[in-house]
C-alpha cells in the first residue's frame, strides 16, 4: 500500500484513502477483527485522542457540569476545563456579579461572561488524555485573568448600545462594569501591569442575532 502519510496520534492515516495505514499500536485490544479501525467504527459518538484508548465524546455541557460537581469547590462564576483535550468555556453562575433584573443587560452580561473564559484559552494547555480536567496555565494568573476582565468590560461596553432607551439596563451595565474594573486592576496590577492585546471586534448588529448564536469577533 503506498500512502500520503500523516501520524495521527499513534498511528499513520492517508487522508486521501480516508483510513489508517499502520496498524492500531494497541493491536487487537482496539478491535477484534480489524487492526486498522478507529474507535470501533463509530466516530460520531466516541474519540481516541491518544491513538491507544477508545473514549466516549464529552458534549461541551456535559463537560460544564462535570467540570461544575468535581473542580469547582470555591463556586467560581466561570471557567475554562478541558474535555478530551478540547478546551471549553463554562459560566456556571449567570446574571453577573451585581443584582441584574434588566432582561437586555442580563443577556449582554452572560454574553461577555462567555468572552472572559474564551480569553483565557490561548493562555492554557489541556491533557488530551484526560476526559475531564482543569488547564494547565501556561502564564501566571493574574496576567490571563488581567486580559479577560479587559475582554469582558470590552465587551459589555460595546454592545451596552443595546440597551435603547432602557435607562434600568445602562444603570445595571455600569454597575457591573464598576465590579469588573476593581477585578482588572487588581489582577492587572499584580500582573505587573502587561501590554493590552488586541481586542476582539464584534459585526456591527444588533445583539443577539436572529440563530440565537453570539456574534463571532472578527479579525482586527
Amino acid at each position: 500500500m503506498i500512502c500520503s502519510l500523516n501520524t495521527v496520534c499513534s498511528a499513520m492515516y492517508d487522508p486521501a484513502l480516508g483510513r489508517f495505514c499502520s496498524r492500531d499500536p494497541i493491536g487487537y485490544e482496539g478491535s477484534k477483527w480489524d487492526l486498522y479501525a478507529y474507535v470501533d467504527g463509530m466516530p460520531t459518538r466516541f474519540l481516541d485522542p491518544s491513538g491507544l484508548a477508545c473514549q466516549p465524546e464529552i458534549s461541551d455541557k456535559k463537560c460544564c457540569e462535570d467540570g461544575d460537581t468535581f473542580f469547582n469547590p470555591g463556586r467560581s462564576q466561570g471557567g475554562t476545563m478541558c474535555c478530551l483535550g478540547r478546551k471549553v468555556s463554562c459560566v456556571w453562575v449567570l446574571g453577573g456579579r451585581t443584582d441584574v433584573n434588566d432582561p437586555d443587560a442580563k443577556e449582554i452580561i452572560d454574553h461577555c461572561s462567555f468572552v472572559h473564559e474564551d480569553s483565557h484559552h490561548q493562555d492554557v494547555e489541556c491533557n488530551p488524555d484526560r476526559p475531564i480536567d482543569r488547564p494547565r496555565p501556561i502564564i501566571p494568573l493574574p496576567a490571563t485573568e488581567c486580559h479577560a476582565f479587559r475582554a469582558q468590560i470590552h465587551c459589555i461596553e460595546f454592545f451596552s448600545r443595546n440597551c435603547g432607551s432602557s435607562n434600568n439596563c445602562e444603570r445595571e451595565l455600569e454597575e457591573e462594569l464598576i465590579e469588573l474594573g476593581k477585578l482588572r486592576d487588581e489582577n492587572c496590577g499584580n500582573a505587573g501591569n502587561p501590554p493590552p492585546r488586541s481586542l476582539p471586534v464584534w459585526p456591527q448588529r444588533v445583539f443577539p442575532p436572529s440563530d440565537g448564536e453570539p456574534p463571532s469577533p472578527e479579525p482586527r
